[in-house]
């Protein structure tokens, strides 16, 4: 039984393929092998392996080496490759973009992304979202913090709202906000990027 489309993109198949093509896309300066870029995407090998051939076939990457120690890269000169990774950066691209902002600035403990963008993300249906809500748990420099936020709005063409906690808050279960956020959907940001 094959995936549902991704409710962020509902033009893309399924949702691996949505994986896949963030992973690639979005850092598109990372070679990867196919078991990295299926670990990264959290799909199985032969998934991943198939979505590197038909991005194959549409040159949009490129392959080399062997069967089990092919390295696969985005041709960014690509004739789709523009497009292509707009859209994948505007339906999928909160999480992957916050991850390299948020990893630069110290003292940021644990970062999520909540709201109507993970709800999508997830596959209930509605309208694109307007805005990006992140929650930051940390000791950080605000600044800094903010910086990085706003960067990440520009890339991802909307405003980033930032919630922040101290780490003390987050562990309060009294807090409403930190009730609903923890009580809902939430993606974690990854701060590394890369195989």
């Amino acid at each position: 039984m094959g995936q549902a489309a991704p409710a962020l993109l509902p033009a893309l198949r399924s949702v691996a393929q949505a994986r896949v093509l963030t992973r690639l896309l979005l850092a598109p300066e990372v070679t990867w092998t196919v078991p990295a870029l299926a670990e990264a995407a959290d799909v199985s090998q032969p998934t991943a392996s198939r979505e590197v051939r038909r991005l194959k076939q549409t040159g949009v990457v490129t392959v080399d080496g062997d069967r089990n120690l092919r390295s696969v890269a985005v041709d960014t000169n690509a004739l789709l490759y523009p497009e292509l990774a707009g859209l994948v950066l505007k339906a999928f691209g909160p999480a992957a973009v916050l991850g390299p902002e948020l990893a630069a600035v110290d003292g940021v403990e644990a970062a999520w992304v909540f709201g109507s963008w993970v709800r999508r993300y997830l596959g209930d249906p509605g309208s694109s979202p307007s805005d990006i809500d992140l929650l930051v748990v940390g000791r950080p420099d605000m600044d800094e913090l903010a910086d990085a936020v706003t960067r990440a709005g520009s890339r991802l063409g909307r405003p980033v709202g930032l919630s922040f906690l101290a780490p003390g808050e987050w562990e309060d279960p009294r807090d409403g906000f930190v009730r609903d956020v923890r009580d809902d959907a939430r993606v974690p940001v990854a701060r590394v990027s890369g195989p």
